[in-house]
């Protein structure tokens, strides 16, 4: 089933002027606008093991935590 959820939602108010995107981890250095999430394709395959863009943009979504600085990158122990 997971491998169907969203990545992400945007939620709007009623006028739809305001929109907030929300994910589970966040939007780390691989996405650059929403297209690169929509275009996703199900099912999908969750791995850590990233081979192509796509799966670098799944890890991001899913996994990408805020960092103190921009500079910090790479996985660290938490």
């Amino acid at each position: 089933m997971f491998e169907y959820m969203p990545l992400a939602a945007i939620l709007t108010d009623k006028a739809k002027t305001n929109k907030v995107l929300c994910l589970h981890g966040g939007i780390g250095s691989s996405v650059n606008k929403l297209e690169d999430i929509e275009k996703i394709k199900r099912p999908l395959e969750v791995t850590l093991n990233v081979t192509n863009a796509e799966q670098q943009i799944v890890v991001d979504l899913l996994w990408s935590d805020p960092m103190l600085s921009d500079d910090d990158t790479g996985v660290a122990p938490n």
